[in-house]
């Protein structure tokens, strides 16, 4: 989110794209953290479908979001979609991070049975 936002402003190419590849690297893995935390959070008989169900939520958020900020940045400026952009992807940050700080078992040892 941070990214997409700094590329909306970057005044410079170099920063810009500096800012561009931050976010394609930081992108990859939280992918990745993002399906390991469903993995250890869920309960398996529903994973499967919850899996499912992000990836069609993903498709349709892309068919809707997509062309309204194609026309956002056609008709008042490409920063503007841009910035609108990050703004979209803050929520779900709030979200992990209350999860986060709900789920106990990721931040509490848990004691080995002997």
């Amino acid at each position: 989110m941070v990214s997409v936002l700094g590329f909306a402003v970057a005044g410079q190419f170099a920063l810009a794209l500096t800012l561009f590849f931050l976010f394609t690297a930081a992108r990859g893995p939280s992918l990745s953290l993002g399906q390991v935390w469903m993995n250890q959070n869920l309960e398996s008989s529903v994973r499967a479908t919850l899996f499912s169900l992000r990836e069609q939520v993903n498709a349709i958020a892309q068919i809707v979001g997509g062309p309204l900020l194609g026309l956002l940045a056609a008709e008042v400026s490409t920063r503007t979609a841009l910035i609108a952009t990050g703004i979209i992807l803050f929520p779900p940050l709030l979200l992990y991070i209350r999860a986060i700080r709900n789920d106990k078992s990721l931040t509490t040892p848990t004691e080995m049975e002997t």
